[in-house]
């Protein structure tokens, strides 16, 4: 069998004149892969599979790495945003500000568990039943 070495040109007869016939890439594949034998289309066929995949790795491999630089800088910026709206709501020491804030609850709720709420309620009752009171004759005017 006389096969030529380069696929992708070959010569056409055009009157008098030879024309040289440029064949595509896909087209070159495909004449090559139909002289191949059983084992080198295989062969020919994993390795293009192998290249399609790489191809693909790397396009996911660049998208992660745009997802990455997006995600640092978004969390850059809500990080700045967060401190500055901090930083107008309560001055010049937010942080400082919200752990005093958190610690006067906490003690508050601790001073709140230990107190006797039964006396408490007996010492409210008065002044709940004279603010019912008041609104329901107000009501009926």
């Amino acid at each position: 069998m006389d096969h030529d070495h380069d696929l992708s040109n070959r010569t056409v007869d055009a009157g008098s004149s030879r024309a040289l016939a440029v064949i595509p890439p896909a087209k070159t594949a495909l004449l090559a892969k139909e002289r191949m034998s059983d084992g080198a289309r295989s062969h020919l066929e994993l390795t293009m599979r192998l290249e399609e995949l790489r191809i693909e790795l790397e396009i996911l491999q660049s998208r992660i790495r745009a997802i990455k630089r997006q995600t640092r800088r978004v969390a850059g910026g809500s990080v700045r945003w967060i401190d500055a709206s901090a930083r107008d709501q309560l001055g010049n020491h937010p942080w400082l500000k919200l752990s005093a804030a958190s610690l006067a609850a906490f003690i508050t709720g601790r001073l709140l568990r230990h107190m006797p709420l039964g006396l408490l309620a007996i010492a409210a009752r008065p002044l709940l039943v004279s603010v019912v009171a008041s609104t329901s004759s107000a009501r009926r005017t």
